[in-house]
This record gives structure tokens, sequence and C-alpha cells, in this order.
């Protein structure tokens, strides 16, 4: 399998409600022969009680009309980050709990964010995330 890493990004978000929010940082891929996805997140700085995690969106037939984007269950790092500090990621994403990629067409990674509380939160995340294929 060879890697190659396709997010490397720096953030800075702001959340004012305990729903999570969606940031994609990647277009959509083909969902054919992935094996993992490993990396990090970082939260380098915080406000209030900001938190992220990593997410995943895939499509079945029409990029413009994607499924929801849902939050990894099953793998390292996937929980919320809510202290300044990183999470090692490395998850697979054709597990039914992380996105099911090998029944859809394509995906792409993100990061859902969101404030525990009802307050204005802002946090500077980094994430670096690679493909093993």
């Amino acid at each position: 399998m060879a890697q190659r890493q396709v997010v490397r990004v720096r953030l800075q978000l702001s959340a004012t409600s305990t729903v999570e929010l969606w940031v994609d940082l990647m277009p959509f891929l083909p969902s054919i022969g992935i094996g993992r996805v490993r990396g990090r997140t970082v939260l380098c700085e915080k406000t209030g009680t900001f938190q992220c995690r990593p997410g995943i969106q895939t499509h079945t037939g029409d990029p413009e009309a994607p499924d929801a984007p849902i939050f990894i269950t099953t793998g390292t790092g996937v929980a919320q980050l809510s202290a300044v500090g990183r999470n090692f990621v490395d998850f697979d994403p054709g597990n039914a709990n992380n996105g099911n990629i090998t029944t859809k067409q394509a995906f792409r990674l993100g990061l859902l964010y969101s404030s525990t509380g009802a307050s204005v939160v802002r946090g500077d995340v980094i994430v670096e995330l690679s493909i093993d294929a």
C-alpha cells in the first residue's frame, strides 16, 4: 500500500451552538482501493468550550447532493478534542460506522466542530491526514 497525504491545513473556526458544524478539507476522492486514514488533529488554541473531531462525507452518484457528514466512531484519535493538545488519528473508512466508503462512489474528509454551550467560542486547529491506498 502507498500512503499519500491529502490534507494539511490550519484553520481558525468559531461556533455558537452545540450543533456540530462541518468544514470539508478536500475534494471528493473515488472510494476504490482505500484502506486506512491516518494522521493527526491538533487543537493549538481555543476559547470557551470549543471542541472538534474528524469526520467523513460520502456520495453515491451526485457530489452536489452528498450524504450528511458523520463523525468517525471506530478507530484511534477520533473522539472530541476539547483541550489544547493533539489526537493521532487512525481509522478504516470502509467500516460501517466510519462512512462505509466501500458502498459509496466517493468520499471526502473534514472536521466537525461545535461549542458545548450556547456561547461564542473559537478554536485554532491543525489537521494533517493521509490515506493508505
